[in-house]
C-alpha cells in the first residue's frame, strides 16, 4: 500500500521589478512558480523538505540556478555561495530540490524563496560528450515567492 504524502504547493508567482526595455505585460522569463514543503502542515520544530519549481518561458536553457532562502524571517547562510545546475529546459518548469530545514517554534511561520541568479546555457552533445556553455547571465531577476506555513 502506498503511503499519501502531501504537499504545499503555493503557484501565483511574485515577479521581480521590469527588466530593462520590459513592459508592464512582460514576465520575466525565469521565475519561482511555486514553493512545495512535506509536510503540508508541520508543526513548530519540525523538519520539513523544501523544492521550487522554477518556470522558463525563454528559448534557451537556464543553470547555475542561485537561491536565497528565509524561514520564519532570518536568512538561511547555507545558501551562500552555492549554486545548483539543474537544467531548466526552454519552455518548461523543473522541480528543484533544496537543503531541508526545522520549522521555527515561535513567530512567523513564513518560507520566503528568492531566485537572485541565473545563467543561460546551451547544451549539446559532441559525441558521448555533452557540452555546456555559458552564454551569460538571466536578466530580470530576483524572482521572489512566499509561503504561509500556518
Amino acid at each position: 500500500m502506498r503511503a499519501n504524502i502531501g504537499w504545499v504547493v503555493l503557484a501565483v508567482a511574485a515577479f521581480p521589478p521590469l527588466a530593462r526595455g520590459a513592459t508592464a505585460t512582460e514576465a520575466p522569463p525565469l521565475i519561482v512558480a511555486a514553493i512545495e514543503v512535506e509536510p503540508p502542515a508541520p508543526s513548530s520544530g519540525t523538519l520539513c523538505k523544501l523544492r521550487v519549481k522554477i518556470s522558463n518561458t525563454a528559448e534557451q536553457d537556464a543553470s547555475n540556478l542561485v537561491f536565497a532562502v528565509k524561514i520564519g524571517g532570518s536568512e538561511m547562510t547555507v545558501y551562500h555561495n552555492h549554486a545548483w545546475m539543474t537544467r531548466v529546459a526552454a519552455g518548461t518548469t523543473a522541480t528543484v530540490d533544496l537543503h531541508n530545514f526545522w520549522v521555527p517554534d515561535a513567530g512567523r511561520r513564513i518560507v520566503e524563496v528568492t531566485l537572485s541568479e541565473a545563467r543561460w546555457m546551451k547544451h549539446t552533445t559532441e559525441g558521448e560528450t555533452s557540452v555546456t556553455t555559458i552564454l551569460g547571465p538571466v536578466e530580470g531577476l530576483p524572482s521572489t515567492l512566499t509561503l504561509d506555513l500556518k
